[in-house]
């Protein structure tokens, strides 16, 4: 069974040594990359708390009637 490079996409059986260290440090760019990008969106999308949640489901239940026009 052959295994594909990640990076580059070639069968890893055909990587000499330095060819397997550029493209495990290119790899590791995109990790480090991702991984910067997910503390990003970590701060960006927040969990609301519990107080937070109720107000908003109050809000939305409480304009819902006059949405459907029973209002």
């Amino acid at each position: 069974m052959t295994s594909t490079c990640f990076n580059c996409k070639e069968d890893i059986a055909n990587h000499d040594s330095q060819k397997m260290i550029d493209c495990l440090t290119a790899l590791s760019g995109k990790v480090e990359s991702l991984q910067k990008n997910l503390e990003v969106q970590k701060s960006v999308l927040q969990v609301p708390d519990d107080a937070e949640a109720l107000d908003h489901f109050t809000k939305t239940k409480t304009g819902e009637p006059s949405r459907m026009g029973s209002n």
